[in-house]
């Protein structure tokens, strides 16, 4: 397995850094990555979180040629129900 590439650790301010090594390879130290569509970072800042709504239209976007085409009513739903709605339903949850 590649644990360099998949395996990440984030540290935040009152943790001090240190090198991490499993089965000898080094785990890399990153201040943000996404998860769930969410920016995550380090010093737990709010001001660059992703538009999750924007996302959510741009995969409406990206399937418009399906939901134009001459597909069968139920096909065209069941790609909205997997494809976009999961999206819509992410962009509109928020965190408190």
């Amino acid at each position: 397995m590649n644990l360099s590439k998949k395996i990440k650790v984030m540290y935040n301010q009152h943790a001090p850094k240190k090198e991490i090594k499993i089965h000898g390879v080094t785990i890399g130290i990153v201040d943000k990555y996404v998860f769930l569509e969410q920016l995550k970072t380090s010093n737990a800042k709010l001001t660059d979180e992703i538009n999750r709504c924007k996302m959510a239209c741009s995969s409406f976007g990206t399937l418009n040629f399906i939901f134009k085409s001459k597909l069968p009513m139920w096909l065209k739903r069941k790609v909205y129900n997997q494809c976009v709605l999961p999206r819509w339903c992410t962009a509109m949850k928020r965190e408190y």
